[in-house]
């Protein structure tokens, strides 16, 4: 990759291999504490909904009335003994299953080894950079392994179900995404590489350096970056070469830009310190919701700019900055209502470096749905249409609550998940609609009609289509046809599989019973969804025929 002039000393592939090992259990042992923290919250949550649910229903006026209608002296006194009974119970129960204290524990443990996990990465750049020499290394990593063991010291112990969700969350929903590194490029070199093509030349120069030193990895050029995705776990680094500059900012390459662009990633880490410093965790804890939000519902939003966003909402209110896992229903709707109520504009000035991020999508009309469903969910707290709302904001990470009823329905739950096929990191647009149509009658679209308030009726064609995409091609369309509603019940024709087009770039269907549907579109390339949308198709009316359609 370097001149002789320029070579890095000797690199030991063996620690840099352990490196690369300790920091993979290290991502997992976090994950799992948080996901842990999550189940254990989730169970604090039912604990209070139920003893108050209880303590209200044990109420002398009301279980008399209730149980009165009876009309026996001994079945009222003993149904009021029995649900006192069960207060009792799960009043003890509160206090011997401490949950919430128990998730504050695992969110503690998850905050401790997020610091050793991005002590890793560090440490991994620069072994691959040459900044560190061998010995050095080892010392690191010594200290690295001696914090880990000190944080596992006080640690809870975890389940299964937790790991078992930490390994999905990493595996198939990106939870712990692209790890960033600047790869600081010798200044000899940099005369060099000036001119148009001078970006791309040095991009597949780096490519083609770590292609050598690692045989069996997917390595390839984007933009103005590197990718390396190791085939032994499932984590991919962002390698971006460039050049330092004497005020600590850094010249990478874009492919797509003019000229070499700059870059001022310590004063962005120092700030996302700060603010992380300040809200006990917060920030992370609410970057990461967001995230999660962006590739649920389709968002086209960098990473930059999310910590941009959040930063600037922990700015201008101290209402979280000590909060625990008890107010993050609170915090997500608050900080939706921020996003809502943005003024739409070009760009923001990114936290700590004040450099221009340009937003490549208006974000405002979704974060205003989402502010509106996490009413919906605090509303309904206690209910499995709580977890139902929020895993409309947040996606598959909100596990489904089941209900009594699950087990007694009368038609077959068939509907399947992107997120189970594809990892998914959204960073590109692509936008639908569907085209109406009818013997004898102009084909209209299907936004133009809800609009104008126009219903849609049974007995219709529909042909869903790709108005608009970001996504350079090649690429693939997978679709989901979800029918909703007490008649997609009766008729045991929910749907939801993840399908293909019926022909390119195009799905087919017919409108034929009520119901709140749904179609979603995904656009996967080189195996990641990268593009998201979904269209609402509320059909008003039943028809007299029957068919396997919408």
């Amino acid at each position: 990759m370097t001149p002789e002039s320029d070579a890095v000393p000797d690199r030991d592939p063996y620690l840099l291999a352990q490196v690369r090992e300790a920091f993979g259990r290290v991502v997992y042992s976090h994950k799992t504490h948080e996901k842990q923290a999550d189940i254990c919250f989730t169970k604090h949550r039912w604990q209070q909904g139920v003893l108050i649910a209880l303590t209200a229903i044990s109420s002398g006026t009301f279980l008399a009335a209730v149980v009165g209608l009876l009309g026996n002296a001994v079945l009222t006194s003993l149904a009021t003994s029995s649900i006192a009974l069960l207060v009792s119970w799960m009043s003890l129960g509160t206090k011997t299953f401490k949950f919430e204290e128990e998730s504050e524990a695992h969110h503690g443990v998850a905050s401790r080894l997020w610091d050793v996990r991005e002590s890793y990465i560090s440490l991994i750049a620069d072994l691959m950079s040459g900044a560190l020499s061998n010995e050095e290394g080892r010392e690191r990593r010594d200290e690295l392994q001696q914090a880990t063991r000190d944080a596992y010291a006080d640690a809870p112990r975890t389940s299964n179900r937790a790991f078992e969700r930490a390994q999905g969350g990493l595996q198939n929903n990106e939870e712990m995404t692209f790890l960033d590194m600047i790869f600081i490029l010798p200044p000899g070199i940099r005369s060099s590489y000036e001119g148009d093509t001078g970006r791309r030349r040095i991009l597949e120069r780096v490519r083609d350096d770590l292609k050598v030193r690692y045989k069996n990895t997917e390595i390839r050029v984007d933009q103005c970056v590197v990718r390396v995705r190791f085939k032994s776990n499932t984590f991919k680094f962002e390698v971006q070469p460039a050049f330092e500059n004497a005020d600590g900012s850094f010249d990478y390459p874009d492919t797509n830009a003019e000229g070499w662009k700059v870059t001022k990633p310590r004063e962005e880490i120092a700030a996302t310190k700060e603010c992380n410093d300040r809200t006990s965790t917060n920030m992370r804890h609410l970057a990461r919701m967001t995230r999660a939000w962006k590739n649920a519902n389709g968002i086209n939003m960098g990473g930059l700019l999310i910590d941009t966003l959040v930063y600037n909402f922990f700015d201008q209110t101290d209402d979280y900055d000590t909060a625990g896992t008890g107010s993050f229903d609170l915090m997500a709707r608050d900080f939706f209502k921020f996003l809502k109520d943005q003024p739409e504009q070009e760009y923001y000035l990114a936290l700590g470096s004040r450099q221009r991020v340009h937003v490549k999508a208006q974000f405002q009309p979704k974060a205003k749905k989402a502010y509106n469903r996490c009413l919906e969910a605090i509303a309904d707290e206690g209910k499995t249409s709580a977890n139902k709302k929020w895993r409309e904001v947040f996606g598959t990470s909100v596990p489904l609550a089941k209900s009594a009823s699950d087990s007694s329905r009368s038609f077959r739950d068939t509907e399947e998940f992107i997120e189970d096929e594809f990892p998914v990191d959204v960073s590109e647009t692509v936008s639908i609609d569907c085209e109406v149509t009818q013997a004898g009658w102009r084909p209209t679209w299907l936004s133009a009609m809800r609009r104008g308030g126009i219903l849609l009726k049974a007995d219709k064609g529909l042909r869903f289509v790709v108005t608009s995409c970001s996504v350079r091609e090649p690429y693939t369309l997978k679709w989901k046809v979800l029918n909703r509603g007490p008649e997609a019940e009766r008729r045991d024709a929910i749907r939801g599989q993840i399908v293909d087009s019926s022909k390119r770039g195009v799905r087919i269907e017919h409108s034929d019973f009520k119901g709140e549907h749904v179609v979603e579109c995904y656009v996967v390339k080189d195996g990641v969804v990268v593009a998201r949308d979904r269209i609402d198709v509320p059909i008003d009316n039943t028809s007299v025929k029957r068919a396997k359609t919408l």
